[in-house]
């Protein structure tokens, strides 16, 4: 500042009582003010260099993206005959290597191991915790399951004595024997017993390839080839339960695999 600047310079302050005071409180604090401004500065310089990286970065993957884009539409246009391009660049990215993502989801192979019998339970809280139940059946194992068993139907079968079973068979061969019998068969005709007798759940299935046979599980009783609840009877004799099918009488013990009969 020149010698006439700095006259000039005190004149005004000597004059403006504001500016007096700015320039004492500027004096005083300079130092202060200088190193607020110098980190303000340092502050927005290093925004503008990290908008400067950021925006470089967004440019760099905007250009890949469509040179990756071009080789990608490239490729599908190729011939049968011919190699197609490889990503030269894009490949060194695995988010954007469409190719080895699409190679790698066709390479996938779905494979599925079946049981040796497949039978559907309707209440799986009752089935027994064992493995895989293998049938006895020759014709059973060597089919390939191609076809699904039927299920026919369900119902609780009450299990009685043996002794009411007898009288309720020989009334029914009467009733069936001839007008005869009939009359024969009003007389022996047996009396429900009174009183609340247990009571069986029993399934009813059809195999495909006429396989006959039973699983009786401790709680319910599963039955191939009987295909209605009105050929099976269940009676109690001596502590043990029995079945008495068209194919004859079984005792009903719980296993965990399928019996022929």
């Amino acid at each position: 500042m020149t010698d006439d600047e700095r006259l000039a310079f005190n004149e005004k302050l000597s004059a403006d009582s504001e500016l007096k005071q700015s320039f004492a409180y500027y004096k005083a604090h300079r130092a202060k003010l200088l190193q607020e401004l110098i980190a303000e500065h340092e502050e927005t310089r290093k925004d503008n260099r990290f908008n400067r990286l950021l925006f470089a970065l967004i440019s760099l993957t905007g250009i890949a993206l469509a040179f990756n884009y071009y080789l990608y539409k490239n490729k599908e246009t190729q011939t049968a005959g011919t190699t197609p391009p490889k990503n030269i660049f894009i490949r060194y990215i695995p988010f954007l290597n469409w190719d080895k993502r699409s190679e790698k989801t066709d390479s996938i192979k779905i494979t599925a191991k079946k049981d040796s019998i497949q039978t559907k339970l309707l209440f799986p809280e009752t089935a027994i915790e064992t493995e895989p139940i293998e049938t006895i059946e020759p014709a059973i194992r060597d089919d390939e399951r191609s076809m699904t068993d039927l299920f026919l139907n369900d119902t609780f079968i009450t299990i009685f004595d043996k002794s009411y079973i007898d009288q309720l068979l020989i009334w029914k061969q009467y009733r069936t024997d001839s007008a005869e019998g009939d009359s024969i068969a009003m007389v022996l005709q047996p009396v429900k017993p009174k009183g609340k007798n247990a009571q069986l759940f029993v399934e009813f299935w059809q195999s495909p390839v006429g396989y006959k046979g039973y699983l009786f599980t401790g709680k319910k009783l599963i039955v191939y080839g009987v295909e209605s609840p009105s050929e099976i009877y269940l009676y109690k004799e001596n502590s043990e339960i029995h079945a008495l099918l068209p194919a004859g009488n079984i005792q009903l013990v719980p296993k965990t695999n399928f019996q022929p009969f």
